[in-house]
């Protein structure tokens, strides 16, 4: 089922970006522009959902804008939320994931050993970082 949907949208971009490569704006071809956005922009657009969603956002909209607590940054409740929660929560997935994400290129073996060790020592640093803000934060809340 899967395939055959993938292979559908495939012919579909395929037949569009055809078509779109005779159209020119600037001297360049609009085909182009196209799969710069298919390739980069979409792709950045889902992990930025992926990481709102995940950091609490809709909770935040929900609750955090019925909480009249005088501009607290943090609701010191568990079940409530502002927005800067939201964009704290979202922060603190990005840098463990950029984290998670250096120590894997510097597993790789394809660069030299000083610039893979300083890919895993950068990681640990922000992976540390990324925890230390989370805990934080969940002290903040009222966590123990």
């Amino acid at each position: 089922m899967y395939l055959g949907i993938k292979s559908s949208a495939d012919r579909i971009m395929n037949r569009l970006t055809q078509r779109i490569k005779y159209i020119k704006i600037g001297g360049r071809s609009l085909g182009d522009f196209v799969v710069v956005f298919v390739s980069g922009i979409i792709p950045a657009l889902y992990l930025l959902v992926i990481f709102l969603y995940s950091g609490g956002v809709v909770n935040g909209l929900l609750e955090g804008s019925r909480a009249n607590l005088g501009g607290i940054p943090v609701i010191p409740n568990r079940s409530a939320q502002s927005t800067t929660e939201v964009v704290l929560n979202a922060f603190v997935l990005t840098m463990g994931t950029a984290a998670v994400y250096l120590m894997y290129r510097g597993g790789r073996q394809t660069m030299g050993r000083r610039l893979g060790n300083s890919y895993i020592i950068g990681g640990i640093v922000l992976l540390l970082l990324s925890f230390i803000v989370g805990i934080t934060l969940l002290r903040l809340k009222g966590f123990q």
